[in-house]
């Protein structure tokens, strides 16, 4: 289906991950913790447009006026026959591992699908784990394509700012999300007000969770 307004390709992902997180990062709030920190500094050195090449191109703005898609490629490499290879950088700082996850998957295919649409050949696609420093290529067939594209249409009926329900709450997948609606305490005595939602960053993890009302 074709949304009004583009939509993000990494909210994509968001969604796939967790709706929660991806209604509240749609509605405009954000996180700091560590994960998000690490890649962030990652996605600096990565993402580097100047450090391209004619054949190796980083920080790619792609979109897709058809697919109502944008975003940006890490890494876009073209051989010879000038088909490509689009590359997602990807940080693991909690999890330490290097599993392709159903997200990272998403937003590949969805990048795949957007550079197609553009008229490309697109014949390889690869997550990069950065703290490892592991390429692992990823097969997408053409329902992969097909379930990221309605994977799109689901986080547009519900995250887009003309359409946004209320977030989803409960569940024991939600405890441990950056985005987590318990109050806090502050460990140092001179910040010890309490603070409904706040969220960690990487110089807070003295922050103490405490559930109530």
């Amino acid at each position: 289906m074709t949304h009004q307004v583009p939509v993000p390709i990494s909210l994509v992902a968001h969604h796939v991950f967790c709706p929660r997180r991806a209604w509240l990062e749609a509605a405009g709030e954000h996180t700091d913790t560590l994960q998000m920190a690490v890649g962030d500094c990652d996605h600096t050195v990565t993402g580097d447009a100047a450090r391209s090449r004619a054949t190796r191109i980083r920080g790619l703005d792609i979109s897709s006026e058809k697919l109502s898609l944008n975003g940006r490629c890490d890494l876009v490499e073209a051989d010879a026959t000038g088909s490509l290879s689009v590359v997602e950088f990807k940080s693991t700082p909690l999890r330490q591992t290097t599993e392709v996850t159903e997200p990272m998957r998403v937003q590949l295919a969805l990048q795949v699908a957007v550079r197609r649409d553009s008229g490309y050949t697109v014949s390889g696609q690869a997550i990069y784990f950065t703290q490892h420093k592991t390429r692992i290529p990823v097969e997408l067939k053409a329902a992969d394509i097909r379930a990221a594209l309605a994977a799109a249409d689901a986080t547009c009926e519900r995250c887009m700012p003309a359409t946004l329900r209320p977030p989803l709450e409960g569940g024991p997948r939600y405890t441990r999300q950056s985005h987590i609606s318990n109050r806090r305490a502050v460990a140092a005595p001179e910040s010890a007000a309490l603070h409904r939602g706040a969220c960690m960053s990487p110089a807070a993890w003295r922050l103490s969770t405490c559930r109530g009302a």
